[in-house]
């Protein structure tokens, strides 16, 4: 009998491949976690979260409150005295023109409009002199008496006179020049509000003529219309007074006229004379002054402001080189006749002083620095407090986190629920610290400005999303470290199971940072060798100038202290534990059994005790610190 061999086929087996979860399905197990935990220990979240509120807020106002303060500063620099906000574009002429004035500000105020868009405040003051006239009527009392007339925009300078008796110069055209000056002036020409007087004007009616002997002399008729005093101390009149100023031998004598009534006046004699222009060898000077606006200028605009005054002011010594070099190659001057032009005022450097804003910038600077330091101090002693609570937190969830790694949880999935739960308190503390801080930073400003600097608060009420746009860079800052001192007290979590979590709650093992790199020791020679050094530099300090004094004998006087404090404290702390233990032994000789359990169990787990101790010492050291320099500064 034949056996058949029947033989089965052998399918091969398929085996099934496991897909390895995506990031996202990895991420949900672990937002799952932290709203989870965020219900059991909410309470622990949100003070770590006003920690980290607070830290950004801090660290936010800082500069919101500087950029006020200091332009509150800088305007206050610019307003008293007035003058320091003006700026005086002067020229030299010899020509007595309507034309020839409106030919050079045509020429030159476009440059300022230039250089200082947005900082000017009004039109300019136009401002001349005509020097030299003879007085001829009434008889002076000494031949040869000569005046100089001044005139103004007589609008322009209603708030800077007391009228005495009678009126100010008609400011249109009239037959005849008024003119005000004082009573000692009034009492030295022998003239009364009502009489003439009659000065004796020399000229030519041709440039070329000017370096000849051919000059004409035509009388100029002054009606005087009125008495007055100009305001004392005011910068407004440039240190002039308007009195006689003895000359020996003769007198010169001040009167004060409207701009449109000189020019009306010589334009009247060069009519007669059938010419365009007066020429006069007694010289005749034209002001421009303009002013910087404060309420425009603010801190962050300082050093663009600088440069363009800078630049304003070689453009015109530029100028005035070009003037002097076609003067002195040209066989006679060309319109508009210019002899000198100048720029002058104290926010333009020279060769021998710093404008004072340069100044002023350079002090910023300086005071920038013990204000960064403090600020610094707070925000570190802040991050600490952070990093407490992130401590307090993870002790609190530390069974949990062993259970759960036991139980299969990745380290990956506890860590991304723990860090989940430090960056969504982060981010909620940055979107609330930011407006905040500005709010923070206007009451603040509110208390400590004067009410002259009030408007220095427009440096961040204009614009406030800009401003909170500029200082969201120290709140973002604060917020990464505070995640960053997060993430570094969860990481020591993930090698935890239930075992090592048991024996680290019974008997700590784990030996702080500072404690295994000494960094009390550190701190104590960086302590020692910054007192060495500021001691040294105070010694010299006569030897520097006062610049570098203050920017290195400043930053050694605050954190030298700083380092000698975390050496105080840490040197004290390496001590506590085995304080701890000597106190529990001598309360185990005791009756009570509370106080020996309490020091048994702080001296066996000594790390919360020591963050609370190191807390409470720094925030008392700061407070301290941070009074006794705002007192000695003050």
């Amino acid at each position: 009998m034949a056996t058949s061999n029947n033989t089965t086929p052998v399918t091969p087996s398929t085996t099934t491949r496991t897909r390895r979860p995506t990031q996202g399905q990895q991420a949900l197990p672990a937002i799952t976690l932290a709203l989870w935990r965020w219900r059991q220990d909410w309470l622990l979240l949100f003070l770590t979260g006003i920690g980290i509120l607070a830290s950004i807020v801090i660290l936010t106002l800082a500069p919101l409150l500087s950029l006020v303060t200091t332009t509150a500063g800088l305007r206050d620099l610019l307003t008293t005295p007035a003058t320091n906000a003006q700026l005086q574009f002067a020229t030299s002429s010899q020509a007595i023109s309507r034309s020839e004035i409106n030919s050079i500000q045509q020429q030159f105020d476009p440059l300022f409009q230039h250089f200082l868009h947005g900082s000017l405040s009004t039109q300019p003051i136009l401002a001349t002199q005509l020097a030299g006239l003879t007085v001829t009527q009434p008889v002076p009392n000494h031949p040869g008496d000569q005046a100089n007339l001044y005139s103004y925009d007589i609008p322009q300078i209603l708030a800077h006179t007391t009228l005495l008796e009678g009126r100010l110069p008609a400011n249109t055209s009239t037959s005849a020049l008024e003119a005000i000056l004082t009573p000692a002036t009034a009492r030295q020409l022998h003239v009364q509000v009502g009489s003439t007087l009659t000065l004796q004007l020399s000229f030519t009616t041709s440039i070329n003529d000017l370096n000849t002997t051919q000059f004409f002399s035509a009388p100029l008729a002054i009606n005087i219309v009125g008495l007055f005093q100009p305001l004392a101390h005011d910068p407004f009149w440039q240190g002039q007074n308007y009195d006689p100023l003895p000359e020996s031998p003769w007198t010169l004598s001040s009167l004060l006229v409207s701009n449109t009534g000189l020019l009306n006046s010589s334009e009247q004699i060069t009519a007669h004379y059938h010419s365009s222009t007066l020429f006069t060898s007694q010289g005749y000077s034209q002001s421009w002054i303009y002013r910087l606006d404060p309420r425009r200028i603010s801190a962050p605009q300082l050093t663009d402001l600088i440069a363009a005054l800078n630049a304003l002011q070689a453009n015109i010594a530029h100028r005035n080189d070009q003037i002097q070099n076609a003067n002195a190659n040209a066989a006679t001057l060309s319109a508009p006749y210019l002899q000198k032009i100048s720029l002058s005022g104290v926010t333009f450097s020279s060769l021998y002083a710093q404008s004072i804003l340069d100044q002023y910038r350079s002090r910023m600077a300086v005071q920038q620095i013990p204000v960064t330091i403090l600020v610094l101090q707070i925000v570190a002693l802040l991050l600490f407090f952070v990093a407490l609570m992130a401590d307090l937190l993870i002790d609190r969830q530390l069974s949990t986190i062993a259970m759960l790694r036991s139980r299969g949880a990745s380290g990956q999935q506890v860590f991304g629920s723990l860090l989940t739960q430090s960056i969504v308190l982060s981010a909620l503390a940055l979107c609330a610290g930011l407006p905040l801080a500005l709010l923070l930073a206007i009451f603040v400003a509110r208390m400590i400005l004067p009410a002259t600097s009030q408007n220095a608060l427009d440096a961040i009420t204009q614009a406030p999303l800009q401003a909170i746009l500029q200082a969201a860079p120290y709140g973002l800052l604060a917020a990464l470290i505070a995640i960053l001192a997060l993430a570094i007290a969860l990481a020591r979590t993930l090698r935890l199971d239930v075992l090592a979590s048991r024996r680290e709650t019974a008997r700590s093992t784990y030996r702080p940072l500072w404690l295994r790199l000494n960094l009390d020791l550190i701190a104590a020679l960086l302590a020692l060798l910054g007192y060495v050094v500021s001691l040294y530099i105070t010694s010299i300090g006569n030897l520097l100038n006062t610049q570098t004094n203050t920017l290195v004998a400043t930053p050694l006087a605050l954190i030298a202290p700083l380092f000698l404090l975390l050496a105080i404290v840490l040197l004290f702390l390496r001590f506590f534990s085995p304080l701890l233990r000597a106190s529990a032994r001598v309360a185990a000789r005791s009756r009570g059994a509370s106080s020996m359990l309490a020091l048994a169990q702080m001296s066996r787990a000594p790390q919360q005790a020591t963050r609370m101790t190191l807390l409470l010492a720094l925030a008392t050291a700061f407070a301290l610190f941070t009074l006794i320099f705002t007192a000695s500064q003050q």
